[in-house]
């Protein structure tokens, strides 16, 4: 862990301006060979008719029969010693991909990983938005839990929150009044639309959803917030659906 944070940080110093190890043609170097090495390999996965699953940057993810394994492993070992490279394996039972960036991958070993919209816990400065989201596309994928069960177990108000901002060209209003700018929100029953307002014209920035302003925290039990848990379970669905038939 410690040498590839140490890799990155060179790669990401090569790439800066403002680094005193800036130099875009070695850069480009880098990233230009890497990509050819990636292509030597997928050109003989693909005419050993292996499914290529998924490629990036800096990998490969292939669909192959316990047979074909050695013969992978030896075309990988060659291109190792051919190119001075060293690459890494992990073996998954099962991947759901929603595109190359977002993913939930579920190793041999047990170990997930989460990509994407499939985060539950973001770095820092990263979106924090219906975080409940992330959280039951794992039950359902990984622990195979069902949806509407599994909600009812998660007691964080915030996991349910969203925030949003609009330019100073809109207002915006809320239970017939005007509003501040930057506004947390979570999906309520009965409660008033969100709009943001220009022009005279109101424009919906949930369509289809009541919600209630959450700008302060008061620790409740989650109960007495009256949460609309229909929204998030349809929108979990929506992207279940998109999934499995995509």
């Amino acid at each position: 862990a410690y040498y590839k944070f140490s890799l990155n940080g060179m790669s990401g110093n090569l790439d800066s301006e403002h680094s005193v190890l800036f130099n875009p043609e070695g850069i480009m170097k880098v990233r230009c060979g890497g990509q050819l090495v990636l292509l030597t390999l997928i050109e003989q996965i693909w005419q050993k008719n292996i499914e290529l699953v998924q490629a990036n940057t800096d990998g490969l993810t292939v669909r192959i029969h316990k047979k074909d394994l050695d013969w992978f492993y030896e075309i990988v070992k060659k291109a190792e010693e051919k190119f001075n490279v060293k690459f890494e394996y992990a073996e998954y039972s099962k991947m759901v991909f929603k595109d190359v960036n977002s993913y939930l991958a579920i190793e041999t070993n047990g170990k997930v990983k989460e990509k994407g919209d499939f985060v539950r816990v973001p770095a820092l400065g990263n979106s924090t938005d219906f975080l409940i989201i992330p959280h039951l596309l794992y039950d359902y994928y990984v622990k195979e839990e069902p949806i509407e069960q599994a909600i009812k177990k998660y007691d964080d108000i915030f996991l349910f929150c969203a925030s949003q901002k609009v330019d100073k060209s809109y207002e915006v209003w809320w239970n017939n009044k005007k509003c501040q700018r930057l506004n947390r929100y979570y999906v309520s029953k009965n409660k008033p639309y969100l709009y943001k307002k220009r022009d005279g014209k109101l424009h919906h920035m949930l369509k289809g959803w009541g919600v209630q302003l959450y700008n302060n925290h008061q620790s409740l039990p989650i109960g007495e917030y009256a949460i609309d848990y229909r929204f998030y379970i349809s929108e979990v669905n929506k992207i279940i659906y998109n999934l499995n038939n995509g």
